[in-house]
C-alpha cells in the first residue's frame, strides 16, 4: 500500500486538473456514446463521497495512481443504456456490463495505460479524502446519470504534470555589487610633531614629518577600513596610486 504524500491542491492546480479531466471525459464520450449529448465533469468536496457509501464501487489501482468509480447499482443499467441506446436496460444485464466495460475504457485513459484493470472495490478511506493528501474528487453527469470518481495525487500529476517553477539563478555577490560606487581616500602616515611646529602655520611653510620618504600612502574607505597600500603616482592626467600591499 502506497504511503500518501503531503500534497495540497490549490485552487489553480485545482482548475489545471478540472481542465484535463473534462477532455478525457469528453473523448471518452465521443467515443462510448451512440447518440450526440456531452457528460460534464464536476469537482466535489470529498465529504461527498460519504453520502455515497452504498454505491457500487470500482477501483483501478496501477503504478501510476488509484481511481475509484462509485455509482448506484441502478445507475449502471442507466448508463448502459444511454451509451447504447437499447431500450432492456435491466432485465438482462446487458446495461450494466456496457457501463463496467466503458467505465474501464475511461480508467484506461485517465491512468494512462491500456492494460490497468477496473475491479470492484471499496470507496476511498477518511484518511485517503484527507485534503493534506492532495487526492481529488468529481462528479461524472449527464443525461440523467451520475457517478463520483475519486483520484489520488499519484494518479492526478499522470493527469496533469505539476510544472516546475523555473527560478532566476541568483548573481554572483562579485558581478552584483561591481559597478556600485565607493568613496575611497588616501592616508599618509606623517609620523608626529609638536605642538609648537603646528601652531601659527602660514601658507608656504614646510612642516617636515618624521617619516621616510618610502613610508607608502594607506587606501582606506570613509568607515576607515583599508583597502590598500601604495605609492602615489600619475596616470595621464589623474592622480594614481600604485598598490604594493592589498
Amino acid at each position: 500500500m502506497r504511503t500518501p504524500r503531503i500534497r495540497w491542491l490549490g485552487p489553480e492546480r485545482r482548475r489545471q486538473l478540472l481542465e484535463k479531466l473534462q477532455g478525457q471525459v469528453d473523448l471518452w464520450s465521443d467515443e462510448w456514446s451512440v447518440s450526440p449529448g456531452k457528460f460534464s465533469f464536476e469537482l466535489l468536496d470529498s465529504e461527498y463521497i460519504d453520502e455515497a457509501s452504498g454505491w457500487h464501487w470500482y477501483v483501478a489501482d496501477c503504478p501510476s495512481g488509484t481511481l475509484h468509480f462509485g455509482a448506484p447499482p441502478e445507475m449502471l443499467d442507466l448508463l448502459g443504456g444511454v451509451l447504447a441506446q437499447i431500450a432492456d436496460r435491466g432485465s438482462s444485464g446487458f446495461g450494466r456490463r456496457v457501463a463496467e466495460r466503458a467505465f474501464q475504457s475511461l480508467a484506461a485513459r485517465l491512468t494512462g495505460s491500456a492494460s490497468t484493470r477496473l475491479l470492484s472495490g471499496d470507496m476511498p478511506s477518511e484518511r485517503e479524502r484527507l485534503a493534506r493528501f492532495g487526492g481529488l474528487c468529481g462528479k461524472l453527469s449527464g443525461r440523467d446519470v451520475e457517478a463520483i470518481l475519486w483520484l489520488d495525487s499519484a494518479l492526478c500529476d499522470v493527469i496533469s504534470p505539476p510544472q516546475s517553477r523555473v527560478r532566476t539563478p541568483l548573481q554572483r555577490r562579485e558581478s552584483s555589487l561591481g559597478s556600485e560606487q565607493i568613496s575611497l581616500d588616501v592616508v599618509v602616515d606623517f609620523g608626529s610633531a609638536t605642538v609648537a611646529d603646528t601652531r601659527g602655520l602660514r601658507i608656504g611653510e614646510v612642516l617636515v614629518s618624521r617619516a621616510p620618504l618610502e613610508s607608502q600612502f594607506h587606501l582606506v574607505t570613509p568607515a576607515g577600513k583599508s583597502v590598500g597600500r601604495g605609492n602615489p603616482c600619475r596616470n595621464g592626467e589623474s592622480r594614481a596610486l600604485q598598490i604594493q600591499f592589498s
